[in-house]
């Protein structure tokens, strides 16, 4: 069975939480610690600004466990 894992407003380090888990897809919301609650090492399948957060890192990103990355045209 697939497995989504979410990360909003989650004081935890994303990238080694994850490395811990099986998982398919990632959803992660920056709140208050982006370099920690945003990758640096898996593939981002979308991401972009959510105006109704109130924190302002209001970035989040989706993320694909084992896809290729995302290439500028797509």
């Amino acid at each position: 069975m697939p497995t989504l894992v979410t990360f909003v407003h989650a004081h935890v380090p994303v990238d080694d939480v994850l490395r811990q888990l099986r998982w398919d897809v990632a959803f992660t919301l920056a709140c208050c610690h982006p370099t920690r609650q945003l990758t640096r090492c898996h593939t981002i399948h979308s991401g972009g600004s959510d105006s109704s957060v109130l924190s302002s890192a209001r970035t989040y990103q989706v993320l694909v466990n084992g896809a290729e990355p995302r290439t500028a045209e797509q």
